[in-house]
């Protein structure tokens, strides 16, 4: 009897040793084309905080940058975060939200995706906003290349200067990257000492808040 329990143990361990030999090994994803375009472009180019440090961790590095189909876009997403003071915790959550606990991947996102460093102030300044600006399509972004939008001042702002007299400025305050709205604030000027300053928040559609779908508040 103390034989054959013997044997079975054997064999038992045997196919147990077997069972764990034949499992694949676990690999990871290996990096996209754009993600290694990503990682290079941030290390050591672009900074993480206010002081202009530019070494980073590798893993924040690819936190930023997993999942990225627009390099530029990211990366200027992150800097306008910075800019605006904006810890670099929170900055790459805003710029690449992570995804959800259950492990599926995040809701799709293009509209909010890098969207507070798409806004811009050009698209808005022959908006009424001196009468009923809801009353009418609102244009957010779009009108010219990314790259001509002004980076924002120290404070947040981007400005605009009207040729016809003028200006006006944009300061986005939170971008909602699970639903895609945007609330920003606006200073409109349209010549002389009077500013009007508002709060804007709505859901673009292809860079254009759709007349009646968004507010737009006077601020204090």
């Amino acid at each position: 009897m103390r034989n054959e329990r013997r044997y079975w143990a054997v064999v038992l361990l045997a196919c147990g040793w077997l069972l764990v030999e034949a499992r694949p090994a676990l690999t990871q994803t290996p990096p996209t084309q754009q993600e290694q375009e990503c990682f290079a472009a941030v290390q050591g180019n672009v900074a993480w905080d206010k002081a202009g440090n530019k070494n980073w961790q590798p893993g924040n590095v690819q936190r930023l940058c997993r999942g990225v189909t627009d390099v530029g876009a990211r990366i200027n997403c992150f800097s306008a975060q910075i800019k605006a003071n904006v810890q670099w915790g929170e900055a790459i959550r805003t710029c690449n939200p992570a995804p959800a606990a259950s492990g599926r991947p995040p809701a799709a996102q293009p509209a909010a995706a890098g969207l507070s460093d798409r806004i811009d102030p050009a698209c808005m300044a022959q908006a009424a906003w001196a009468e009923n600006v809801r009353a009418e399509d609102l244009k957010i972004y779009g009108c010219r290349p990314a790259n001509q939008i002004p980076a924002p001042n120290a404070k947040g702002w981007r400005r605009y200067e009207d040729p016809q007299g003028g200006y006006i400025e944009t300061h986005v305050v939170k971008v909602d990257q699970g639903t895609g709205t945007i609330s920003f604030e606006v200073n409109w000027n349209g010549g002389g000492n009077l500013t009007m300053p508002f709060l804007v928040t709505g859901k673009p559609v292809q860079g254009v808040l759709k007349a009646g779908t968004f507010t737009a508040v006077n601020r204090p």
